[in-house]
């Protein structure tokens, strides 16, 4: 068994995230509640995440200095598609339930594994075409009850499947980062996250005075913070395969979230999606090791 060939304890960080992410619908609903916008959240998250985590790794003596052109590129690329992915999360989240959402964001791994066929040249092997029958099956599944553009889920759950493009990137960019400093590359990634959403944040964003963002910037700042710091050294002491195994409870854990804060009823349709992509997910992890980064 894969994880007892590890300390339990390493496995502490990655179960962290699996809960800060569960929450992370709930949060991204209670700050609209208070008139916050995507553009506020993402650039309070961003930025005073970008300020706390310079301070943390400035103690830790971590090499910060200015990446070179390589270095920017990849994590530019990585940043714009995490901005794309929390973006459509945001209105995700707002418009549909947290267990439509949760699925359809974690098709994001089918994607990245078609994309490697491209940028990789990896092989479309016998499991990724299964994995493509079973979320494709999955997504119609999830869809089939809100084909109408009347219903009240259907630009969420669209805003859902478009937050796993920008997922499947991520993945993508995280490979290209494998042989960086990872605390270097997680610093500049947010950092140019907080600088694509300044401009949006100036000109869409309801939060004008400084009173507004004072509290909700500092709680983002510790949430970023903790979420890459889980990350980076999640990461470094867990195999990938083990990791990813982990991180997808993340998705039986919103839905539960979901029925509990906001009795959010789980349709057959839904069950029946979410079991094809989990099982679709499972086999890339396990079969294809998906998400290699």
């Amino acid at each position: 068994m894969i994880f007892l060939k590890e300390n339990s304890l390493v496995y502490l960080p990655i179960f962290g995230l699996v809960f800060i992410w569960a929450f992370f619908g709930p949060l991204l609903r209670f700050f609209e509640s208070l008139g916050f916008n995507a553009f506020d959240v993402n650039f309070l998250a961003f930025g005073a995440g970008t300020t706390l985590l310079f301070l943390v790794f400035w103690l830790q003596k971590t090499d910060l200095s200015l990446p070179n052109k390589s270095l920017a590129k990849k994590t530019f690329l990585y940043a714009a598609g995490l901005s794309s992915t929390n973006i459509f999360l945001f209105y995700a989240f707002t418009n549909s339930t947290i267990a439509n959402t949760i699925v359809l964001h974690y098709t994001a791994l089918l994607w990245s594994a078609i994309w490697a066929v491209f940028f990789f040249r990896e092989k479309m092997t016998k499991w990724k075409t299964i994995s493509i029958a079973l979320t494709v099956a999955g997504i119609a599944f999830i869809f089939l009850p809100v084909l109408s553009l009347e219903s009240k889920y259907f630009f969420g759950n669209v805003s859902a499947l478009f937050s796993s493009f920008g997922y499947a990137a991520i993945i993508l960019a995280s490979r290209s980062l494998k042989n960086e400093e990872p605390k270097r590359a997680s610093f500049y990634g947010t950092l140019f996250c907080a600088l694509i959403f300044l401009p949006f944040f100036i000109l869409l964003g309801n939060a004008k005075s400084p009173s507004q963002f004072v509290a909700p910037a500092a709680f983002w700042a510790i949430y970023s913070t903790a979420e890459v710091l889980l990350l980076v050294y999640g990461m470094s002491k867990v195999s990938v395969i083990a990791a990813n195994l982990v991180l997808v409870l993340e998705i039986p854990a919103a839905a539960a979230l979901g029925v509990i804060f906001y009795s959010e009823s789980l349709t057959a349709s839904t069950l029946t999606g979410s079991i094809l992509i989990l099982c679709a997910t499972m086999i890339l992890i396990l079969k294809e090791k998906a998400g290699k980064a």
